[in-house]
């Protein structure tokens, strides 16, 4: 397994600068893109495909948190985090207000997708517009869960165990905010 942080030049740590680490990516990626080969042989032009696509790899897998700590667990443990197949009991609320949330939204897809009617399909327009009030204001829910544990994070370097949990916590959020963004879209036409 590549080591991202080394390839990087990035310590090893679950808090990193994404400014900076974006600056040393634009500068290591500058030095090794495939462009600047034209005169190259083909295992050189592999070879800098290969490079810059680890670089691409790297940057995208330390610049989003979640990715960030799932590979920092990997290297620390030698494996990646174990799945889970319960929510938190402290997340449950969320997990059951977040699924009901999407299954009423999903009725109203249902019922817009079938409405033939201009008048009706001008009310059910308004009602989209509330749905996605009510989606906006969950997502920025989970933003505030997310900050929250990313706050943590780049203030103290917590354990081992607490950073899978807080690994963990991060899929719940981002896969949520995922779900409720899929219909937000789809509110929208």
């Amino acid at each position: 397994m590549s080591d991202y942080f080394a390839l990087l030049d990035e310590p090893r740590a679950v808090w990193l600068d994404t400014d900076a680490l974006k600056a040393k990516f634009h500068s290591r990626s500058a030095e090794v893109h495939p462009d600047r080969c034209h005169n190259a042989s083909d295992e050189e032009k592999a070879a800098a495909n290969t490079r810059y696509a680890e670089l691409n790899a790297a940057h995208s897998c330390l610049s989003n948190t979640k990715s960030r700590l799932k590979h920092f667990l990997e290297l620390e443990t030698g494996q990646p985090p174990a799945d889970i197949q319960q929510t938190p009991t402290d997340l449950m609320d969320l997990f059951f207000e977040c699924g009901s949330l999407c299954k009423r939204i999903d009725e109203f897809l249902r019922e817009k997708e079938a409405t033939e009617s201009p008048l009706l399909k001008v009310k059910l327009f308004e009602q989209g517009m509330e749905w996605s009030d009510q989606i906006q204001a969950f997502n920025g829910r989970l933003t505030g869960h997310i900050r929250e544990l990313e706050s943590e994070l780049q203030t103290t370097t917590p354990p081992i165990q607490r950073i899978e949990e807080i690994y963990r916590r991060l899929s719940y959020y981002e896969r949520w905010h995922s779900q409720l963004q899929e219909r937000f879209v789809k509110l929208s036409f």
